[in-house]
């Protein structure tokens, strides 16, 4: 998801488009603490739904040609050598087995929640805003917005055109 937002933005950069990306809550501007506010409330539940779960994956190992053994006894005690044959060891890996679970949870926790990234354009790259924006529309300003619509709360860090 990450290389994929960063295609878009390397894409806009070269058109010369214009803009941010915005985490809106419920379609309205939020604040960084309460964006973080939620963040960390879903990173707890995800914890606590899927904890970290050891996965330990082995693979390779081998004896490699026949080994012998010569064993010889010296009174009450037995004395064995063997050669040949040689060991490789298996690599043994650890993962979190519940990462993809706990990753999905936090995402669709922020979405229960109402967050959404979206791109909000920078009207002045745009010649005519009225084509672009209309209702329901990101405005700062009433000028943001369509014909005969108005900008809705646009003094907390902006709003909707309706």
């Amino acid at each position: 998801m990450r290389n994929f937002l960063a295609i878009i933005a390397a894409a806009m950069l070269i058109c010369g488009c214009g803009g941010q990306w915005v985490t809106l809550k419920n379609g309205q501007s939020v604040s960084e603490s309460e964006i973080n506010k939620d963040k960390l409330y879903c990173q707890r539940e995800a914890a606590v739904l899927f904890p970290y779960s050891a996965a330990i994956n082995s693979s390779g190992g081998s004896s490699s040609s026949t080994s012998s053994t010569n064993c010889t006894k010296y009174g009450s005690s037995v004395d064995c050598t063997t050669y040949g044959g040689g060991y490789r060891a298996p690599t043994v890996t650890t993962a979190d087995g519940n990462a993809s679970n706990r990753e999905k949870y936090y995402r669709s926790c922020l979405n229960a929640l109402g967050h959404k990234l979206e791109f909000i354009p920078d009207v002045s790259d745009v010649t005519t805003s009225t084509n672009l924006l209309s209702t329901g529309s990101y405005c700062t300003t009433n000028s943001d917005c369509g014909s005969g619509e108005i900008c809705m709360r646009p003094n907390h860090g902006g709003g909707e055109c309706h």
